[in-house]
């Protein structure tokens, strides 16, 4: 859910904020943060986002990947980059070297550095964000964090109010 509120967010301040994802695979085998396996194929699929994304297809697997996160082998993983427009055989010679690996881990160490325990967190100029996970409330926050004030925030949410979601 909050993925596709950011979405919407990215689409609206892309070129005004800048939006960082780091990977927090609910696995310790790659995240120190997280002491129980709550999800035996997270830290493959968070590699396999690093190899797409160097060929420029993060986001493109990452919704692939999220909207089957029931299905994540490696012959799942493959498919997904492919359908996301990978080139399979980069993206397949990306994960055996392994060069993925200490990217996760080190993304996983910064949230545990930070006592993150799960997904998704959010920050906003830098304070974790606990308002809400409505487009409109995320959109409220960074209005707030460019410098609006309080009623300007509320103004300028009201002018994006027809991309957000109908929850």
């Amino acid at each position: 859910r909050a993925s596709g509120q950011l979405n919407r967010r990215y689409e609206a301040y892309g070129d005004r904020v800048l939006f960082v994802y780091k990977h927090f695979p609910m696995n310790p085998t790659c995240n120190p943060g997280v002491n129980n396996p709550k999800h035996r194929f997270a830290c493959a699929a968070a590699e396999a986002a690093v190899c797409a994304q160097e060929q420029g297809y993060f986001w493109r697997f990452h919704d692939i990947a999220y909207k089957n996160q029931h299905q994540l082998e490696t012959a799942d993983l493959l498919s997904y980059a492919e359908k996301a427009g990978a080139d399979v055989d980069l993206f397949q010679a990306c994960l055996r070297s392994g060069r993925a690996t200490p990217l996760v881990k080190a993304d996983g160490q910064a949230g545990a550095d930070i006592d993150v325990h799960g997904t998704p967190r959010i920050w906003v100029n830098g304070k974790l964000y606990r308002a809400g996970s409505s487009a409109e409330q995320i959109a409220r926050e960074i209005e707030l964090a460019l410098g609006a004030s309080a009623a300007d925030a509320a103004k300028s949410v009201q002018g994006l109010r027809s991309d957000l979601p109908q929850i």
